[in-house]
């Protein structure tokens, strides 16, 4: 059994299991990107890639494609899809930020809004789905 949990926040690692995943066996790995044993950290999402995207668009690492994909609120239309200002700010964050560059994309709205997030948008076989 796999669960991710994060290493800070919410106390212990055993606090942040849910109640099926109690009392089960795990080896508990560090995968973030400050672990000293090089594999580990090398599955850390900063470091993770590259990754193939959608519209021909690849990201060097699988956090950047993660932060570029989050919609926010202001970036929506009347219907709560993407807007063309989203499409705009997601090009640009790929093109001059640069997917291609080493340099993680943390908080690409700023920290202050890194929770205000609705959804993710992804594109499965040419097509995008429906927010929820």
């Amino acid at each position: 059994m796999i669960r991710i949990v994060g290493k800070r926040g919410k106390g212990s690692f055993e606090s942040q299991l849910d109640e099926a995943a109690k009392g089960k066996e795990f080896v508990q790995i560090d995968c973030t990107s400050g672990n000293k044993d090089e594999v580990m950290r090398g599955l850390s999402p900063f470091y993770l890639g590259p990754v193939e995207c959608y519209d021909g668009l690849k990201s060097e690492t699988f956090e950047r494609a993660w932060q570029c994909a989050k919609v926010y609120p202001w970036m929506e239309n009347a219907d709560g899809y993407p807007s063309e200002e989203y499409f705009a700010w997601r090009d640009m964050m790929w093109a001059k930020k640069g997917f291609e560059r080493k340099i993680d994309i943390r908080f690409p709205v700023g920290k202050g809004n890194a929770r205000k997030c609705e959804y993710a948008w992804w594109k499965e076989n040419g097509t995008s789905g429906t927010p929820s």
